[in-house]
């Protein structure tokens, strides 16, 4: 069980088909800046960035 009572990504999908989850990232203590670059489609070649600021 993930933070927040929420379950983590884990687990078999089939094609097309979906899976909700949490997914946790460790960062240093004094962190500025988180990125995350997230590609929802391989062949589309485009990115969807998330940016989290401390």
């Amino acid at each position: 069980m993930a933070a927040g009572g929420q379950s983590g990504l884990d687990g078999t999908i089939a094609g097309g088909k979906k899976m909700v989850g949490v997914i946790g990232y460790e960062v240093a203590k004094d962190w500025k800046e988180l990125e995350i670059h997230f590609t929802p489609d391989f062949w589309s070649n485009k990115d969807i960035v998330f940016t989290a600021t401390h």
